[in-house]
Order: structure tokens, then sequence, then C-alpha cells
């Protein structure tokens, strides 16, 4: 999960940010500002039984119809 990868880049003394996650914020806030609407993006570290069971990602999306 991303709290251990960011343990272990801790101890080793890397630090790495993803350029994806950076990507998709800076993206939503363009489209934010652009539309006015309310956007977002939300990582959550799930665990199971105490250990790191990988990430859940919320995105938050207007819903626009044609009618």
């Amino acid at each position: 999960g991303r709290m251990a990868s960011a343990e272990i880049n801790k101890r080793l003394g890397k630090e790495h940010k993803s350029f994806a996650i950076q990507s998709i914020r800076k993206r939503m806030a363009m489209y934010q500002s652009e539309y006015g609407e309310h956007m977002g993006v939300h990582l959550k570290d799930l665990e199971e039984n105490g250990s790191p069971a990988g990430p859940e990602v919320e995105l938050t999306l207007p819903i626009k119809t044609m009618f």
C-alpha cells in the first residue's frame, strides 16, 4: 500500500512524488475553475486485519444531463 511504500522510501532516504496523482489533482482543479463544479479526488489506504490492503480512490464528478 501507499503507507508501506512511503515508510520504505523514508528509510531508504527517497522522496518520490507520484506524477499520476499530481496530474489528476491538477486536472481536477483546472476543470473545477473552468466549469465551477464540485470535483475532487480522495485517496484512502485500506487495511485488512491490520495489514495494508491497497488504496481506495474516490472521484467526485458532476453529472450533466441534456434534458
